[in-house]
């Protein structure tokens, strides 16, 4: 699983705990060197499920890149998944399947649509490239597929991101206006 730290730990099945269908589960902390009260988990996938696949990562600066799974599969118990600026966090680790389009959305309600091709292929030790200008005080805050994700509510209005205006990465988004 991937957590906020950029960490990726990995918990082997076999050394989960088996239990009856009424019991508590066991919490991962107990199981791994993850802290639930200082991290939070982005995406759990089983460790073979890597091999093939290819992850979009982007941190809450709005630095993005792709990472080929093989680049995460490891034997280690906790691996850095990504390189994070100072003061800076993961926000999305998601598959991007077959999706040719991305849409980041920041705090303050701009979105920016790109094609995901000018998104790099970099090694999990980088930290990415600039997906979007920020204003001063705002931050990234989703990451959307609009294949995937279609329409969106944001602030009781809809969002169709399928008809959002493409624009190049790197650029500064387009603000959207509550009724």
């Amino acid at each position: 699983f991937f957590t906020d730290r950029g960490v990726l730990y990995q918990v082997k099945a076999h050394e989960l705990p088996a239990l009856k269908v009424k019991d508590k589960g066991v919490p991962l902390d107990n199981l791994s060197k993850f802290e639930g009260s200082k991290e939070q988990i982005l995406m759990v996938c089983p460790m073979s499920s890597l091999a093939g696949r290819t992850l979009l990562f982007a941190t809450g600066q709005a630095m993005v890149k792709l990472v080929p799974g093989e680049e995460l599969i490891t034997a280690n118990r906790a691996v850095a998944a990504t390189k994070l600026l100072e003061g800076d966090w993961l926000t999305v680790v998601r598959d991007p399947g077959e999706e040719t389009d991305v849409v980041l959305q920041t705090q303050k309600g701009v979105f920016l649509k790109f094609a995901l091709a000018e998104i790099p292929m970099l090694k999990k030790n980088s930290r990415g490239v600039r997906g979007m200008k920020l204003d001063d005080g705002d931050i990234l805050e989703h990451v959307y597929l609009p294949g995937a994700d279609g329409v969106i509510q944001y602030k009781e209005k809809e969002v169709h991101l399928n008809r959002l205006k493409s624009a190049k990465r790197d650029g500064k988004g387009t603000p959207v206006q509550k009724r």
